[in-house]
């Protein structure tokens, strides 16, 4: 009984974690919608792409470690990049050949971390804060054209808030890789939702 009690904290916050994935994906949906209606190519395609392959990641870590949180992460935030990748595609936004060859590279882990078990974690942690430096130009999109444009604050603020979760989650496993992670992108978000308030 002790032993269920003391994992009631690691639990809960495994908990949060898919609660805020959920409500993440509703955030996914309204950027996909403002996309689809009103855009005005401010959503940054980088950062976009880049979490696509990222949460791909998610799921083969998931699935290599038995971490069913993060499996389930990566399944509904995968899926629900599709509508905002055709919405841009429709929109207009068009990929240069410096951003496709990222995203080739970026692939490239992926492959990797399913082919070589022995460098997946490390693979996957790459991955993670190469998430965080493209996680960066949706701030700068911002602050550059003084405008937040057609970026969704509802998938900002819900993207915070369960990277808040995830951190909790991880320190409670004893997970400092996966804390000081998630901390880097509550950083980038937390400044992205400071600009996106600053400049209507």
């Amino acid at each position: 009984m002790s032993a269920y009690i003391q994992d009631v904290p690691g639990f809960f916050s495994g908990l949060m974690v898919v609660l805020f994935g959920i409500i993440g994906g509703f955030g996914q949906l309204d950027q996909a919608w403002k996309i689809w209606t009103k855009d005005d190519k401010s959503v940054s395609l980088i950062w976009t792409m880049t979490f696509t392959v990222m949460f791909a990641g998610f799921i083969v870590q998931g699935l290599a470690t038995k971490d069913y949180v993060m499996q389930f992460q990566g399944i509904i935030r995968c899926m629900l990049y599709v509508p905002i990748i055709a919405g841009m595609g429709i929109s207009g936004y068009r990929m240069r050949k410096s951003e496709a060859l990222l995203y080739l590279v970026l692939g490239s882990v992926l492959l990797m971390m399913i082919l070589h078990d022995e460098w997946r974690s490390v693979l996957f942690q790459a991955l993670g804060y190469t998430g965080v430096a493209m996680t960066c130009h949706q701030p700068y999109l911002i602050f550059r054209n003084k405008k937040r444009g057609s970026v969704s604050i509802g998938m900002i603020t819900t993207y915070n808030l369960s990277v808040i979760c995830w951190m909790v989650y991880a320190l409670w496993f004893g997970n400092m890789s996966l804390f000081f992670l998630f901390a880097a992108f509550c950083a980038v978000y937390t400044a992205t939702m400071i600009l996106w308030v600053k400049y209507p």
